[in-house]
């Protein structure tokens, strides 16, 4: 079967439009910002093929000047796209090459034949399209959180620079004086290159969004909804790694806020959410690489603090514990302070994560029935003794109003 450009640039123009569409779908149901930009992408190529097939007889100003800047504009809005997903600043910048390409046209190369303008005209653009197709693989491959399709966008961009490249290098050696025929064999291969890259660039950045979207809802289901910290899920997952990685010293603390039943019967419950907001912010503007903050259920929050005794802990946590009753003053202006209760105990890798939480929870519960707003921290206790509570409230037997009041 013999295949010329335009036969090639219509299988193109229709797969950018299904990815125009493919992509616009899965913007609707995830609402990713980065695949907006790569759908208008692929739209403007979808019209950057129509004027040129439409216009392929008259070889005019819309053909080639606003035709191929529309081309170009396609690698601009690919590449702002891929800085959206890697979270980098905007850059106007990006969009020169398109509007220069177009005022180019215009004073210089309108004016000239077909041929005298032909290999200026493959030199820029080539050479436009490689830095675009060069500055996205480094967005992607530099990367390290774990998005297997980041690295092959990076190689599919890195293989279409190259191709241009060479391009590049043809144009500047001279290797084409006159436009080439429709029919002509380099032409169509790298048309051919061109509809490849359509097709795998429009196919990885839709497995980018599913596996951004796959990894968000994971991370929302080890995410305590109300105050944004991990849950006691996400905490067990999280807490005994750390654990087996980190040296000693290290802390494992329980925490609870003190009369937060009062505060909510006093205010309302949205009121204390607020509470309860403000509580894990303040605790966790203070954690450090390889620390861990969770809400484990109500009031109760559990914190794992590396690179400290529990005694040096305690002081911390006096600390915080003075922070958010000057918070809770200052922001929520709750009267008296809110406060909080602590039990602590050393954590290491020998003893297992449920048994130091009971540890730790035995020392809250001390803290609560010493009189609240303070720190207790706990030596080991044999596993027989966890059974019961110093102040004898079990929580197995406790009522639901007597769980609440503390």
């Amino acid at each position: 079967m013999h295949l010329h450009a335009p036969t090639i640039m219509t299988l193109m123009s229709g797969i950018a439009l299904l990815s125009v569409i493919a992509l616009g779908l899965e913007w609707r149901r995830s609402r990713l910002p980065a695949l907006g930009w790569w759908a208008l992408g692929y739209s403007l190529l979808v019209g950057s093929l129509a004027l040129m097939l439409l216009l392929k007889d008259a070889q005019n100003f819309l053909a080639l000047g606003v035709g191929s800047m529309l081309a170009l504009a396609v690698y601009a809005v690919m590449l702002h796209g891929c800085r959206v997903h890697v979270e980098r600043r905007p850059s106007l910048w990006l969009f020169l090459p398109p509007l220069t390409w177009f005022l180019l046209w215009c004073l210089h190369w309108q004016p000239m034949t077909l041929a005298e303008s032909f290999a200026e005209r493959r030199a820029f653009f080539s050479a436009a399209v490689a830095l675009y197709c060069l500055g996205t693989v480094p967005l992607f491959w530099s990367r390290r959180n774990g998005l297997q399709a980041e690295r092959w966008l990076a190689i599919a961009f890195g293989g279409h620079a190259v191709v241009y490249c060479i391009r590049l290098i043809a144009s500047l050696n001279g290797g084409a004086v006159n436009e080439p025929a429709m029919d002509d064999g380099l032409l169509i291969a790298q048309m051919f290159e061109g509809t490849l890259f359509t097709v795998v660039s429009a196919a990885l950045f839709l497995s980018l969004a599913r596996e951004m979207t796959e990894r968000r809802l994971a991370a929302a289901s080890q995410t305590d909804f109300l105050t944004g910290v991990d849950n006691r899920h996400a905490f067990f997952d999280k807490a005994g790694a750390l654990l087996a990685r980190a040296s000693p010293p290290a802390a494992l603390a329980v925490l609870d806020l003190d009369h937060f039943k009062a505060i909510n019967d006093r205010h309302g419950h949205a009121f204390g959410d607020e509470v309860l907001k403000l509580f894990a912010r303040i605790v966790a503007a203070d954690l450090a690489p390889g620390e861990l903050l969770a809400r484990t259920g109500g009031e109760e929050f559990a914190l794992l603090l590396s690179g400290q005794t529990p005694v040096e802990a305690a002081d911390r946590l006096r600390l915080l514990g003075q922070r958010f009753s000057q918070a809770s003053t200052l922001v929520l202006q709750v009267d008296p302070p809110a406060t909080f209760s602590a039990g602590l105990v050393a954590a290491n890798r020998a003893t297992e994560l449920e048994s130091l939480l009971q540890i730790a929870d035995t020392g809250l519960y001390r803290a609560k029935h010493l009189g609240r707003n303070r720190v207790e921290i706990m030596a080991g206790i044999e596993p027989h003794r966890l059974l019961a509570r110093p102040d004898g409230d079990d929580p197995a037997t406790r009522r639901p109003e007597a769980a609440n009041a503390a």
